[in-house]
């Protein structure tokens, strides 16, 4: 299929499918037609689309995506690697829940006092505070 009938399929802009091809997520081949050439996606790509949406719900970024995906899909990882890689994820997820609420804590703070010599004593206090 050509990248507008992926891209409506997915309900994704031709730029994003391009743009996930160059990064190595998304594999296509060529089709001559007349002097152009196209490229071709097969159907797997919807699969890979998928996957795709669901690992950046889990906070996976994109490039961390690009060798496993193909591992995953030719099932050359076990379950239990799998599982390891999500466990690891998982992780860094929950140091980024921690770190977050400490953002919304020090916010919903300065809300609450918002005067700017309440804020440098949060700074000094921080070990933030430049002289």
């Amino acid at each position: 299929m050509l990248i507008g009938e992926v891209a409506k399929r997915a309900g994704l802009s031709k730029d994003t499918i391009r743009h996930y091809e160059a990064l190595g997520l998304l594999h296509s081949h060529p089709r001559a037609a007349g002097s152009r050439e196209y490229r071709d996606y097969d159907e797997t790509t919807l699969e890979r689309l998928s996957l795709i949406a669901f690992a950046k719900i889990l906070n996976f970024n994109l490039k961390e995506l690009v060798e496993p995906l193909d591992l995953i899909l030719s099932d050359q990882v076990t379950a239990e690697e799998r599982s390891a890689r999500l466990l690891e994820k998982a992780k860094e997820v929950q140091a980024a829940i921690v770190q977050l609420k400490k953002a919304y804590d020090l916010l919903i703070k300065v809300a609450a006092y918002p005067e700017k010599s309440f804020v440098d004593t949060i700074l000094k206090d921080m070990g933030l505070w430049i002289e």
